[in-house]
């Protein structure tokens, strides 16, 4: 038995279309902010030069994301500061050469 040909019962005038409601806020631009200090104090205190050099990328990408209507946060600063002070200190020893502390252990 052949199906017959049904009319498509959607209504093209009934149809609304999503707007986001005003007032919300995008709550990636936080999880970024914070995954950036993350990276970055592990990166300083572990100093590990990738956490670093990951959490200065993830910082740059959420400033470049930001809306231009959006008040500038201090997580953003905060999270390129981590980053940047992770660079610092994990690079800091190819700078600033220095001989390392023995111990009387490790004279004899």
């Amino acid at each position: 038995m052949p199906l017959a040909k049904i009319a498509d019962p959607k209504r093209p005038e009934a149809v609304v279309k999503f707007r986001m409601p005003p007032g919300l806020k995008d709550p990636s631009d936080d999880v970024s902010n914070i995954l950036a200090m993350i990276l970055g104090s592990a990166g300083l205190v572990l100093k590990m030069r990738m956490l670093s050099w990951g959490a200065l990328i993830v910082a740059a990408t959420t400033w470049m994301n930001t809306r231009l209507s959006a008040p500038t946060s201090n997580m953003l600063t905060s999270g390129f500061s981590f980053a940047m002070m992770g660079i610092v200190t994990t690079y800091m020893p190819l700078f600033f050469n220095q001989a390392p502390i023995l111990d009387e252990s490790d004279l004899n």
